[in-house]
């Protein structure tokens, strides 16, 4: 659950970061040299504010907690290097024959639709071809190279000191300083990330 709490919390925080967006009134990213820094608000959820009741009744006026992190844009817009196959219909297929597996894939959505009802058998047929299909190209396709390493994150240390800039160079908000036993108090909370993570930690903001 943290994980995967925390893959969807780092999504958001780089499609806004990405496009730029705002969160409210305030932009909640910078760019630092080769880094992108992000973050948000993590008591704008009202079920993180329920689990963590003595952290927010401990927060003054104005004040937040907000989950950092930092990454490098280049690596998210590296252009995909997969092996891939084009089947007759024109769709693209990313990856290797174990890929092709996600074309017989039937939604429950997909399932309570009239059409699907209607034309379960054609539609379950159509499938299976250009599942046959996809099995076919892939196999004859060379090896894939192994994957290019990912640039590891920053070490927490520099995390911290690139958020504190970036804060400063987005000027919304007041830094406050990093406080370790509130980071830890909002991992003992289990749904956002474990102690050990460091791609990430959470600190206060005064904002407004």
């Amino acid at each position: 659950m943290p994980q995967k709490f925390f893959g969807l919390m780092l999504a958001l925080l780089m499609a806004a970061a990405c496009s730029s967006s705002n969160y409210g009134n305030e932009k909640r990213s910078a760019r630092l040299g080769e880094y992108d820094v992000a973050w948000n608000d993590i008591f704008a959820s009202k079920m993180l504010r329920e689990i963590h009741p003595q952290i927010v009744a401990g927060l003054a006026d104005n004040e937040s907690v907000y989950l950092f992190t930092a990454y490098k844009p280049d690596a998210l817009n590296a252009p995909d290097n997969r092996p891939s196959v084009t089947l007759s219909d024109g769709s693209t297929v990313y990856g290797d024959i174990k890929s092709c597996d996600i074309i017989l894939f039937v939604s429950s959505r997909e399932m309570a639709t009239r059409k699907y009802k209607k034309n379960k058998e054609e539609i379950e047929a159509n499938k299976r071809k250009r599942y046959e299909e996809c099995r076919a190209k892939m196999a004859k396709l060379p090896p894939a190279p192994p994957p290019a390493p990912r640039p590891a994150p920053p070490s927490l240390d520099k995390l911290i000191h690139l958020s504190q800039m970036a804060v400063k160079a987005q000027g919304s908000c007041q830094w406050l300083g990093y406080d370790r036993s509130l980071d830890m108090a909002v991992r003992a909370g289990g749904s956002l990330a474990s102690f050990s993570d460091t791609r990430l930690f959470f600190a206060k903001l005064r904002c407004g």
